[in-house]
């Protein structure tokens, strides 16, 4: 269950069973076949926080877009770096400016969700 920074994951919804991919740029939750977008790096930077890194895709890294998560490849910003920690059998990701945690709302794709921890917040690294 634990992750180690600096290794290669899938980061899979706890309830939904769908993995985070970057599809050409677009961040969205995927139930399909093993694909190599499917893979990212968890990279610590300390004090900052983590930043996740497309395996495929280097230097493209998840952040919150004014709400919206995106698969982003560009300069360093804030947005792009999270907090992840242990909730039960899960970890929440949540933006560090924003506050927000990536979540799977409906299956269809991640949106940030603002207040309390919600079961479809839960993140698996396998």
């Amino acid at each position: 269950m634990e992750f180690v920074a600096g290794k290669k994951y899938k980061i899979v919804n706890r309830d939904s069973k769908r993995v985070l991919a970057d599809s050409g740029g677009k961040l969205i939750v995927y139930d399909g076949p093993d694909q190599p977008d499917q893979y990212w790096f968890v990279l610590d930077f300390g004090a900052q926080g983590y930043r996740l890194m497309n395996a495929v895709h280097l230097g493209a890294v998840i952040a919150d877009s004014g709400g919206n998560p995106i698969a982003y490849q560009g300069p360093d910003q804030p947005d792009q770096y999270w907090n992840i920690y242990l909730d039960g059998d899960g970890y929440i990701l949540r933006c560090r400016p924003s506050g927000d945690a990536l979540a799977d709302v409906n299956g269809l794709r991640v949106s940030p969700a603002s207040g309390g921890v919600q079961s479809n917040q839960h993140w698996l690294f396998v």
